[in-house]
């Protein structure tokens, strides 16, 4: 099973999914593609899949509460944006030690910046198809990548490393904000001089 989480929209590119997998469902006659999220590109992805005649190995799962319990019987995660934040959705697959894809975008450069064996160009879905198969064929590399990935996950994004973070951006953030009003508020002495009649 290969999973990609995401609002079906063309920033998260899961028509680049779709034709990897197109390629990948040729050798693994049992794989699945799970594709996670709703979005305004539904019908174009179902007629695409369609047209493809693979839909039988598709499964539009729409929006779940939990993506934990789906995430468990992956064997592959797919990350496929064109452009991307930190993704929280990437960090549950990491942390749960599934093996990832990503594109080479934003915030999944920075993300797994120390795992270039991970990332792919964002158009290029013969070569996430054949990353995919490398992968699965060598269940020695696939299982370190998995080790590695969560092991990087624990130490990089453990709770007190992500809020010691959001405090150096707010720090950040009130200090420039203080540093504007400090030279754009009107000084007493502004106010003083408004109020004063102006010479003849």
């Amino acid at each position: 099973v290969i999973i990609t989480i995401g609002t079906l929209c063309k920033p998260k590119n899961q028509t680049m999914s779709i034709l990897a997998f197109n390629i990948l469902m040729k050798r693994y006659k049992n794989a699945e593609l799970w594709i996670i999220g709703e979005g305004e590109d539904s019908k174009k992805l179902n007629k695409l899949v369609k047209k493809l005649k693979i839909n039988h190995k598709i499964k539009f799962l729409g929006r779940v509460s939990s993506v934990e319990k789906y995430l468990k019987q992956a064997t592959l995660y797919w990350s496929t944006s064109i452009s991307e934040g930190f993704s929280i959705a990437n960090l549950e697959a990491i942390s749960m030690g599934i093996p990832i894809l990503a594109t080479k975008v934003d915030g999944n450069i920075e993300m797994f910046k120390n795992f270039p064996n991970c990332m792919v160009e964002y158009d290029d879905f013969n070569s996430l198809a054949s990353k995919s198969i490398d992968l699965i064929e060598d269940k020695k590399k696939i299982n370190a990548i998995s080790k590695d990935l969560k092991k990087y996950a624990v130490k990089k994004y453990n709770i007190n490393n992500i809020s010691n973070k959001y405090l150096d951006i707010y720090s950040s953030v009130t200090e420039q904000y203080n540093y504007c009003l400090l030279y754009t508020s009107p000084s007493p002495r502004d106010g003083l001089l408004s109020r004063m009649p102006s010479s003849a």
